[in-house]
């Protein structure tokens, strides 16, 4: 069985923590009961304080007060003095900007001169937060084309330098040129607020929720436009990477035009290549992988890194043919063919082309039904358009009966019982000529769709077949 333990190391250096943050209350002026007390309701070190909940702290030294404030208190009155009041939520204060910082938290190198910084930099987030009450902070212009870098840059980071984030650090802190914070001495810096831009790290919640929200400003200003392309990727795929997307984007604007030009080109074509296969046969499903693989390609040319999940979503919206619903759903739920672009085409790939072979099987197996055991169509003869593998199959009764139906629906007559002329019969050149037509027909491609409307065109007297109507006979 596990046990859970801490070592005598561990232990001391609790103690040891819990003296320090004893003697900086002592210095806060509160009583050795009143520092008890605390400690007896949870606060015993800096550790604890951090994790504080600051918006506590009223009814927490409401908890502790036992007794009225007194003139002249007792070394035995257990009572937060103003002074100890200020002092407690001051170092918490202090905690929270060492954090920020990347700083050490112990008590011992929490000094006067620390209580000091910490009350001018509340001082200046006080006037800042006062300042810009007063000014209408409207988010930053619509980004509007690279050869106007400058007019978007300017006013974005201007933006970006007026918001305070949640480490209490105006947003430019997040974009700033180095991840890293700077080792320079905190005097170096004419402001709290240049400090804490330089300074302040980047990792912990703070950071992932301010990165975010540059984000969504950078989001706000470029979608639906050319500059998109570049960070829409930082997205939900990368947690909202803000401090990527502006880098990425500023990289995009200072780099030559001919690099922009040809990776704005290639997500174009993901963007708006799509497969199906009904709408031409001249473009196949290799012909579509060959233009999404060029256009990965081109972005891996130009230093454009784009996640293999990535392309299989792409790869998959683009496919519009209801066939390969059930392989895409597949692929979906298959974490190795989620994560390997190629892998997933291939599967794809193989899956039409068995329904093909498949497809083929099936429109020979309909033909040959239709032929049926003896020769001709076996279906019910209708005044309609036959497709042309249906058409051939008839034989030459079978299309003047179908020929007949026709007319007979356009209210022509029929042709095989009352006859064309008065007397309701045909002449010896008529049926001639009509049997002259009929083994045409059988000798021509039996594209019914092209050949009919010709046909048909002589039986009312029309002009589609002039040919036949010079004969001076229809079919």
């Amino acid at each position: 069985m596990k046990t859970n333990y801490i070592t005598m190391a561990q232990q001391l250096d609790t103690a040891a923590e819990k003296v320090k943050f004893y003697k900086l209350l002592k210095g806060f002026d509160l009583t050795t009961q009143t520092i008890d007390e605390i400690g007896r309701h949870g606060i015993d070190s800096m550790v604890v304080l951090a994790d504080f909940d600051p918006t506590q702290f009223d009814s927490f030294f409401t908890r502790i007060d036992k007794k009225s404030h007194p003139a002249k208190p007792k070394n035995d009155v257990v009572w937060v003095s103003a002074k100890g009041n200020e002092g407690i939520r001051l170092t918490y204060r202090w905690l929270e900007m060492q954090k920020w910082l990347g700083l050490k938290t112990s008590a011992e190198f929490l000094t006067p001169k620390g209580i000091k910084y910490v009350k001018k930099r509340d001082a200046e987030l006080q006037a800042s937060i006062t300042s810009n009450a007063d000014k209408d902070l409207a988010r930053p212009p619509k980004f509007k084309s690279f050869a106007k870098w400058d007019d978007f840059l300017e006013p974005f980071t201007t933006f970006l330098g007026r918001i305070l984030g949640a480490a209490k650090t105006p947003l430019l802190y997040v974009t700033r040129l180095n991840s890293d914070r700077s080792d320079d001495p905190r005097s170096s810096f004419k402001t709290t607020d240049e400090y804490f831009i330089s300074c302040v790290v980047h990792s912990g919640a703070w950071f992932i929720a301010d990165s975010k929200r540059v984000w969504d400003e950078l989001k706000a200003a470029c979608h639906g436009t050319s500059a998109w392309e570049f960070i829409k990727n930082f997205g939900k795929d990368n947690n909202f990477d803000g401090r990527g997307a502006f880098w990425r984007l500023k990289r995009a604007a200072e780099t030559t035009n001919s690099s922009t030009l040809k990776i704005l080109a290639a997500y174009k074509i993901i963007n708006q290549l799509k497969w199906q296969a009904s709408r031409s046969s001249h473009f196949t499903f290799e012909n579509f992988i060959e233009k999404l693989v060029k256009a990965y390609n081109d972005l891996k040319a130009e230093q454009e890194t784009v996640s293999e999940p990535k392309k299989v979503r792409d790869f998959l919206k683009a496919i519009e043919d209801d066939r390969l619903t059930n392989a895409k759903d597949f692929v979906m739920g298959d974490d190795a063919k989620m994560n390997n672009f190629e892998l997933s085409y291939q599967y794809i790939q193989g899956i039409l082309a068995n329904k093909i072979v498949c497809d083929s099987a099936s429109t020979k197996s309909r033909h040959a039904a239709a032929l049926g055991s003896g020769g001709g169509f076996t279906g019910t003869l209708e005044g309609k358009s036959y497709p042309s593998d249906i058409w051939r199959t008839f034989t030459p009764e079978q299309i003047a009966e179908v020929r007949r139906l026709r007319a007979a629906a356009s209210g022509g007559g029929g042709r095989g019982g009352g006859g064309r002329g008065r007397g309701g019969g045909k002449s010896r050149g008529q049926k001639r000529r009509a049997a002259a037509a009929k083994r045409k027909l059988l000798d021509e491609n039996g594209d019914d769709d092209k050949s009919d409307e010709k046909s048909s065109g002589n039986q009312f007297g029309g002009s589609a077949n002039p040919a036949k109507k010079r004969n001076g006979a229809g079919v």
